[in-house]
């Protein structure tokens, strides 16, 4: 028996050297395990949050072999309120059906206040991907704060707002790429504050879309705008209740949008609005306004609207609202938010929103 032992000892090293080298990552594997992690934060981020700062975390670890490396992937997400487990499930479950060496497996998350789902992706059995979709029951609140480029004297307020706010910002003025810039590195979300034309005689801005334009007019100046606002990544209407009543004229800004792989927050300026009549019809996701908090520019007016603005958030579950690139308005926002944090609101980027 002592005879045998080196013997089994040598075949059960060979064997475990057997089973190294038949499932080590190789290079292709490792490669292709790259770009399956790839197409997963591309459908992360282009179909589920289409805000990427909706990704609270994400960690890559490499995964060491004798011969190789690969990398895994977890990432922390926001989850859209649109979504629920089972439209989650749908999504990976077609993800990972297009590639016969990947499977999903989905479990409940539930600690304390965050709850959620866990999605792994595997790769032969191996776990590659791991997404953790967080989801809270705190009523939430999305602010808009329109009309940005005239100036830079705001910079300050901002700065100061540490929870997400959307900034939405008139393309082609003195100062609309530095507020662009300048909002990216808050890490606030940014919007076009697409220039429209409204049924009042108002003093138009540059770009503005017009009534009387053709289609193909309308679609070059679309694009024109999204160009000078490049890292928007959703659009809100600047005046247009006019353009907003169109449905033909609607259908051509949203088709630019929906190629873009954008969304559209309705700022609502007329009741008459086709704008979610439009969006259903091409696919597009958007949501509304529902409250203007400073349409009189005092203290004590915006300070009414916000409570409003809880009240909406409690029956609703959220309420989105729009205010303007006012020092009074940025001041209340910057003494307000902090207490309406404290009585559990839950601030967060339109993009959670939408529909």
């Amino acid at each position: 028996m002592k005879k045998l032992l080196p013997l089994v000892i040598l075949l059960a090293v060979l064997a475990g050297l057997l089973i190294f080298f038949m499932t080590r990552p190789s290079p292709k594997t490792a490669a292709e395990i790259g770009r399956v992690n790839g197409a997963v934060e591309k459908l992360l981020v282009d179909k589920i949050l289409f805000e990427p700062r909706m990704i609270k975390t994400k960690t890559v670890s490499s995964i060491k072999t004798f011969f190789e490396t690969y990398e895994k992937v977890k990432f922390t997400v926001v989850c859209p309120l649109r979504f629920k487990d089972a439209d989650l499930k749908t999504i990976f479950s077609e993800f990972v059906s297009q590639n016969p060496k990947l499977s999903v497996e989905y479990t409940q998350l539930s600690i304390g206040k965050e709850k959620g789902l866990v999605v792994v992706i595997k790769y032969d059995k191996q776990i590659i991907t791991e997404l953790i979709f967080n989801r809270t029951n705190a009523p939430k609140i999305a602010i808009i704060i329109d009309d940005w480029g005239y100036s830079k004297r705001n910079f300050g307020y901002l700065s100061k707002i540490k929870v997400p706010v959307a900034v939405a910002i008139i393309p082609g003025l003195q100062f609309s790429m530095d507020v662009a810039a300048y909002a990216e590195t808050q890490g606030k979300e940014i919007f076009l504050h697409l220039p429209m034309q409204p049924k009042k005689k108002l003093g138009l801005v540059e770009g503005t879309i017009m009534a009387n334009m053709t289609k193909a007019e309308i679609k070059a100046l679309t694009e024109k705008n999204l160009a000078l606002v490049s890292n928007a990544r959703g659009v809100n209407n600047h005046e247009g209740s006019l353009i907003s009543e169109n449905a033909k004229i609607m259908e051509v800004i949203f088709s630019v949008l929906k190629e873009k792989n954008m969304f559209y927050i309705d700022s609502l300026t007329t009741g008459a609005s086709t704008a979610g009549k439009v969006a259903t019809k091409l696919g597009l996701k958007m949501n509304k306004r529902n409250i203007f908090i400073d349409n009189e520019k005092r203290a004590p007016y915006i300070e009414r609207q916000l409570k409003l603005l809880k009240k909406v958030s409690k029956q609703k579950g959220y309420a989105l609202a729009i205010g303007h690139d006012d020092p009074v308005t940025m001041k209340v926002l910057v003494e307000k938010i902090p207490e309406l944090e404290a009585e559990g609101y839950e601030f967060v980027y339109p993009a959670e929103l939408v529909y």
